[in-house]
């Protein structure tokens, strides 16, 4: 099982966020519990979670298995081995970019 993350806008606002995810856990029924932000797996055992307020089955997580973590270790250390190429003022400017996004969902 892999699953894909399909972003259809960059910036939501956040109600629109929850609408969405709500959506996909009720489509899916099973979500994958590991990412590496642009894919998720969970090829490993199943995690049942219940509503607290009436204990009836909310979704079921597929937790990720070892071979799940070492892809997405793999992809994190390719994607650091591109990033660290690029020139320190690029990098920077990312990352003031990330910031204002937060500083605008905050």
């Amino acid at each position: 099982m892999g699953c894909e993350i399909h972003n259809e806008k960059q910036n939501p606002a956040l109600p629109q966020v929850v609408k969405s995810l709500i959506g996909r856990i009720a489509e899916e029924g099973e979500l994958c519990g590991a990412s590496s932000g642009s894919a998720t797996w969970g090829h490993g055992a199943p995690l049942r979670k219940l509503s607290p307020i009436d204990l009836q089955p909310l979704t079921v997580v597929r937790s990720a298995s070892m071979q799940d973590y070492r892809g997405i270790v793999g992809q994190a250390a390719a994607a650091f081995s591109v990033w660290r190429t690029v020139p320190a003022p690029k990098r920077g400017e990312v990352v003031r970019q990330i910031a204002e996004v937060l500083r605008r969902q905050k």
